[in-house]
């Protein structure tokens, strides 16, 4: 991976985890997330779980950014540079978004009318 690609996604996780905090403090989310319906999604590196399933027909802003961050931990975890640390100091707080969002997404599914918007 380029310097260029991983100061993006790097750039991309720290928006990860703004949004992840911001919707965190705007709901009282607490750490209470009871996992996923549906079929099991294939196994990820991270080892995460999957992310639980958002009943509303249109994708919200924070499953899509729940998005942006699986990829970034699957391109991460495939770079076989190291950049001094810095790669896996990322991938752990990749991996700390992934679990802030799943949370946000779970409140999402239980209080949709708390954050859904006007169409």
């Amino acid at each position: 991976m380029e310097r260029k690609h991983f100061l993006a996604a790097a750039g991309i996780a720290g928006a990860a985890l703004a949004a992840a905090g911001i919707a965190a403090a705007d709901t009282g989310a607490t750490n209470t997330s009871s996992g996923g319906c549906g079929p099991a999604p294939m196994p990820r590196p991270s080892g995460a779980t999957p992310r639980p399933r958002v009943p509303h027909p249109k994708a919200s802003e924070i499953d899509n950014a729940y998005k942006h961050v699986v990829r970034l931990v699957d391109m991460l975890s495939k770079d076989p540079n190291d950049y001094d640390g810095h790669r896996v100091k990322a991938l752990e707080f990749l991996t700390n978004a992934e679990s802030e969002l799943q949370q946000a997404v779970a409140y999402e599914e239980a209080h949709p009318s708390a954050t859904s918007s006007p169409l």
